[in-house]
């Protein structure tokens, strides 16, 4: 066997099943599938005192496809910054009472 922390460093960029999840390369019953039929190969680890399957992110292109674009926190934040810019281009001018009156909801002082 090989010195613990130079495995742990050689596969710590490998996504578990969650992380793969939330990289965009699909469902749990869809990677699980792929495991079962052979097709999405695995190694299996303890990491952060769990056992968990961890796969070679070519694989994970390899058989699920390229994953489309990112999915999580940090892409739902980028999806909303974007939204509210096209809000905010569409908007009218509001006036110095409005933007007060707005102000104000949105501080949490709707009345």
């Amino acid at each position: 066997m090989g010195n613990p922390a130079t495995i742990a460093e050689k596969y710590s960029r490998y996504p578990d099943i969650h992380q793969a999840i939330a990289l965009g390369y699909g469902t749990m019953a869809t990677i699980r599938r792929r495991i079962a039929s052979g097709e999405l190969p695995r190694v299996k680890i303890i990491r952060d005192g769990r056992r968990k399957n961890i796969f070679d992110p070519v694989d994970l292109d390899r058989v699920l496809g390229a994953r489309p674009e990112p999915v999580g926190p940090a892409a739902e934040v980028t999806a909303l910054d974007a939204a509210v810019d096209d809000v905010v281009a569409r908007a009218p001018r509001l006036s110095s009472a409005q933007l007060a009156r707005l102000g104000s909801i949105l501080d949490g002082g709707a009345r």
